[in-house]
């Protein structure tokens, strides 16, 4: 039920409990509108629209921080009628819990807004289906007092009361309010009166006029003042008002069955909705699995291209070291050349050097030849870096294998180097030798003329084989220039080109590098595609289940009006229930704060137990005075001395004697310890104590009685069981929920 025309709201403070009202401001939300009230100041405002379920906000604050809130339905505020004036005790509950009851008292009014002065009709609400709703033709009738005086016409008995004066002394809105909503819809129910005709009214006084808004507040006076044509006007558009609804109750099972039927549509759709969401995160997910594989792949891949650089880099080294050594070898070579050239004036010397420097050509030939194959090697290894690696791997021991033959080279060289040193030794020993032969043939040139011809003749031979020496030497000198400069543009050749290959490589290396990034900046742009193409789906599919719900939003909303009624109603139920247990809470405090009296006696009881004197003759009384100061906590029962070994244990008389430095208590027919004969005996003797209390103070037991459930139960433990149940209470039990659901 809900009213749409604007209705005047008023509000007003009336009292607050649990907290001084000076300290807290109180402030009221509805609908939209604010405001701070207190005992002076009052909230009054105009609201378009009114229903049961709209809630009043009300906050306690203080200093500006939310201390407490609380909210109640213009149901509970104002009842079914929606109008009128009402008084309500709120319970606010804290936002941090300080076990403090707080309660506001709020009057409030609800009435209808009149901008203008007073209008004599308003025209009653329409329902929503009906298109075809007029405004009722108010027509005045006229009746004849001779059929009215002739005939006896069925009468209400609201009026026939109010003629004597007997109506009840309720209003019209109580009396409307506690009616049967429904009733039997099949069955047509109509009340007759029969009203007198519209009289005019005496000069200088004027006819109050009265509505439809104005009945709910009418009493029995008003009533009196009321016209016979204006009551007429008035049960016209009541009844008109029971046939809409009446009318609107018909159609409510068609609606419930549409409306059912949406909502299971919408549910259906809903679940599609979450099954397409479901296998877009799926599909998401294998995507970015899919890219997380790429992107190792990658990281792979670039970790293999770098070791394989280092590689390069590493042959590259060794082929610097290989030409170092050649370098060295070539030096040793024409230092060993100029020594032979130096020394060499005998044939042997000179074929030997001939043969050394050819197996030189040969030698050096063959590392040119190894050199061109090893940059061969190396150029090979540079195209098949990026394909194959187990080809560089081959390559590698290739080159290797050739490291090594080189040094083997090397070290016959070097052998070779020795040998000849050796041999340049002999030829200086024999030069000697040949001096010391030239100074015998000096010394025997008289006695041997004959040979000096022959020697002469020998001696022009070897000046002519010295200068074809010579030449040749030259000509070999000429040559070996011819070869120098021919490997010293080989060499720089060799450097161009390396720098070309240098080049080139940081070409390759940057073109890779660009086809990488450009590889990754398409699986990256492909992937953004796929992901606002994902986007734009989930988009569409999200607008479209926004307009399903909105649609199903409007058709719930509709039908919801008369679940709200019910709810209310029970509701209402639950509050009586609510009221009822806030007693049974407020009874159970106040039995809470009995027993924190009680708790303080006791303990104040206890605080006054004086120490135990005993007299120093008796080594028992000692023994015993020295175990029950000795105590943390003292014995509820005392121990009173008659004789010696002779003591009163409450109502018990007891013996007591020492044992090993140890009090031992006779009970029965055996002595026992001390210790346990107090946790035995205590109870016992407590129970007694409080049966000689409840006959001294019989009207403390009594209070205390009423909540024992069993006869026969002491005052103290029924006091210990309500202390309990109270604790359980606290913890969690179902009062406590439903005055927690109170004040929510």
């Amino acid at each position: 039920m809900s009213k749409s025309k604007s209705q005047k709201l008023q509000l007003e403070l009336k009292d607050v409990t649990g907290i001084p009202a000076g300290l807290v401001q109180c402030k009221i939300e509805v609908a939209g509108n604010t405001a701070s009230v207190d005992m002076k100041n009052s909230m009054s405002c105009i609201l378009e629209e009114v229903a049961l379920n709209t809630v009043i906000t009300i906050s306690l604050l203080r200093t500006n921080e939310i201390i407490a809130v609380s909210r109640i339905s213009f149901n509970a505020m104002f009842g079914e009628s929606l109008q009128g004036k009402a008084e309500k005790w709120v319970r606010l509950k804290e936002t941090n819990p300080s076990g403090r009851d707080l309660k506001v008292k709020l009057a409030g009014s609800l009435f209808p807004n009149h901008p203008g002065k007073d209008k004599s009709y308003t025209v009653p609400a329409k329902p929503a289906s009906d298109t075809s709703y007029k405004q009722p033709d108010i027509k005045s009738q006229e009746i004849s007092i001779s059929k009215i005086r002739n005939s006896e016409p069925p009468r209400c008995p609201y009026v026939s009361k109010l003629a004597i004066s007997e109506a009840p002394q309720e209003k019209l809105a109580d009396l409307w309010k506690n009616r049967e909503i429904f009733g039997d819809l099949t069955q047509e129910k109509s009340i007759r009166i029969t009203l007198e005709p519209e009289t005019f009214n005496k000069p200088g006084s004027e006819m109050p006029k009265y509505d439809i808004s104005t009945l709910d507040v009418l009493d029995i006076l008003k009533l009196k003042e009321i016209g016979g044509f204006q009551l007429k006007k008035l049960l016209k558009t009541l009844n008109e008002e029971v046939k809409n609804s009446t009318y609107a109750a018909l159609n409510l099972p068609f609606a419930r069955n549409q409306l059912i039927a949406k909502v299971n549509e919408r549910t259906e759709k809903h679940a599609e909705a979450e099954k397409l969401s479901q296998e877009i995160l799926k599909t998401s997910a294998e995507k970015t699995k899919e890219l997380a594989e790429l992107l190792n792949q990658r990281t792979e891949l670039m970790k293999i291209m770098q070791a394989e650089e280092e590689k390069y880099k590493e042959l590259e080294t060794d082929v610097d070291v290989v030409k170092a050594a050649i370098g060295l070898a070539t030096s040793e070579n024409i230092r060993l050349k100029a020594e032979c050239i130096r020394y060499g004036d005998a044939d042997k010397v000179h074929k030997e050097l001939q043969a050394q420097v050819k197996e030189g050509l040969t030698r050096k030939t063959n590392l040119e030849k190894a050199f061109q194959s090893s940059e061969s090697q190396l150029k090979s290894l540079k195209d098949r870096t990026d394909t194959q690696k187990e080809k560089l791997k081959k390559e590698k021991e290739d080159i290797a294998n050739n490291l090594k033959e080189l040094t083997k080279r090397k070290d016959l060289v070097m052998k070779e180097n020795n040998t000849l040193k050796k041999q340049l030794a002999d030829v200086k020993q024999r030069m000697s030798t040949e001096q010391n032969i030239k100074q015998y043939l000096k010394e025997a040139r008289n006695n041997n003329t004959l040979e000096s011809s022959k020697r002469d003749q020998t001696y022009y031979d070897l000046e002519e084989f010295i200068h074809t020496m010579q030449l040749q030497i030259e000509e070999f000198k000429n040559k070996q220039k011819t070869l120098m400069t021919n490997r010293k543009a080989v060499s720089q050749s060799i450097s161009s080109l390396e720098k070309e290959l240098e080049s080139k490589e940081s070409q390759i290396i940057d073109l890779k590098r660009k086809i990488s990034e450009g590889c990754s900046n398409q699986i990256t742009l492909e992937q953004m595609y796929c992901i606002k193409s994902d986007i734009s789906q989930l988009i569409d599919e999200l607008n479209k289940l926004q307009k399903i719900h909105n649609e199903g939003r409007d058709v719930i909303l509709k039908g919801l009006d008369q679940g709200v009624e019910y709810i209310m109603k029970e509701s209402d139920q639950v509050i009586e229930d609510t009221r009822e247990l806030d007693s049974l809470i407020d009874n159970l405090d106040n039995k809470d704060y009995e027993l924190d009296n009680l708790k303080i006696m006791v303990g104040e009881a206890k605080t006054r137990t004086a120490p135990y004197v005993p007299k120093i003759d008796d080594p028992v009384d000692v023994a015993l005075s020295e175990f029950l100061n000795s105590l943390d906590e003292p014995i509820p029962i005392p121990f009173t001395r008659e004789n010696e070994g002779i003591y009163m244990f409450g109502t018990k008389r007891i013996f007591l004697k020492l044992e090993n430095n140890n009090v031992k208590i006779r009970v029965g027919g055996g002595y026992t310890n001390i210790e346990e004969f107090i946790e035995i005996y205590t109870s016992t003797e407590l129970e007694r104590q409080e049966e000689a209390m409840e006959e001294t103070m019989p009207q403390m037991m009594e209070s205390l009685s009423r909540f024992s459930g069993k006869s026969g139960m002491s005052p103290q433990r029924a006091a210990r069981i309500i202390q309990g149940s109270v604790e359980a209470i606290s913890q969690g039990s179902p009062l406590k929920a439903t005055a927690r659901k109170k004040n929510k």
